[in-house]
């Protein structure tokens, strides 16, 4: 096994034990973080990955992003080449399906395809 995989089973393992409680909590804790940085603030497009129910929420991050008038870009995965492409998304709700995997991702015809240079 890969360290990348090994890191990745160790990651959901932990975020597994947690309460929806405490999930809840780190999720906000993160996102007061997120939107209190100095470089997030002054930053044009951000990059995030769109969470699944155990993970920290990012969807209410995207969804603010969003509102403060931030460029916002998600992953697809691209299970042939097993690579990642990055979508710019304008609505959370509108611009997303699930994919790959189960995940939420970018429908393509509805987001603009973007290079990962493009993120602040």
């Amino acid at each position: 096994m890969s360290a990348k995989n090994i890191l990745r089973k160790k990651v959901r393992s932990k975020s597994a034990s947690l309460s929806p409680k405490e999930l809840g909590k780190k999720s906000r804790l993160i996102a007061k973080k997120l939107f209190g940085d100095k470089l997030f603030i002054e930053a044009d497009h951000i990059f995030f990955y769109v969470s699944s129910p155990k993970e920290v929420d990012t969807r209410r991050m995207i969804a603010r992003s969003l509102k403060l008038g931030k460029k916002v870009s998600v992953p697809k995965a691209d299970t042939r080449k097993k690579c990642l492409t990055f979508y710019e998304i304008k609505n959370r709700c509108k611009d997303l399906k699930k994919g790959a995997y189960g995940i939420m991702e970018p429908i393509a015809r509805r987001a603009r395809l973007v290079r990962v240079k493009a993120a602040d």
